[in-house]
């Protein structure tokens, strides 16, 4: 784990034989990172989707999304991935998308999809994460 979610515990793993997802959270329950890789198909997405659902950590969390190293994913994710904003308990919803084309296609899809905001590059990611966990979000 980069030292960026040295502060993190892995809490579930989700694989397929192509693809996998990794979910880490904090002491306080209040943030779920999410690193994905390989192919994201829509059965992987599925069960993310079903444990951010049932990710209940008795007040809000943000849900950030690290997809620097995923392959290729479906064509329909974005479709399933606006069920995530039907959590109760979200606070926010966040993404790390370091591929300038992955973030052309976000943009495409953000009625579809809307992300309350997309991290551009790994010094982002890490000063968000290193400010989330100082500022005891």
């Amino acid at each position: 784990m980069e030292k960026s979610t040295s502060n993190l515990f892995k809490i579930k793993e989700i694989k397929t034989p192509l693809g996998s997802i990794f979910l880490y959270t904090n002491t306080k329950r209040n943030l779920l990172y999410s690193k994905a890789l390989g192919y994201i198909s829509l059965g992987l997405l599925k069960k993310d989707l079903n444990f951010v659902q049932s990710f209940n950590s008795g007040n809000s969390f943000t849900y950030l999304v690290n997809t620097s190293k995923v392959k290729f994913a479906n064509p329909l994710n974005p479709f399933y991935l606006a069920q995530i904003k039907n959590n109760k308990f979200l606070k926010a919803y966040l993404v790390y998308i370091p591929s300038p084309f992955v973030r052309l296609m976000n943009q495409l899809y953000k009625k579809i999809n809307p992300v309350d905001l997309v991290l551009k590059t790994e010094k982002e990611l890490t000063r968000f994460l290193k400010e989330y966990n100082s500022l005891g979000n």
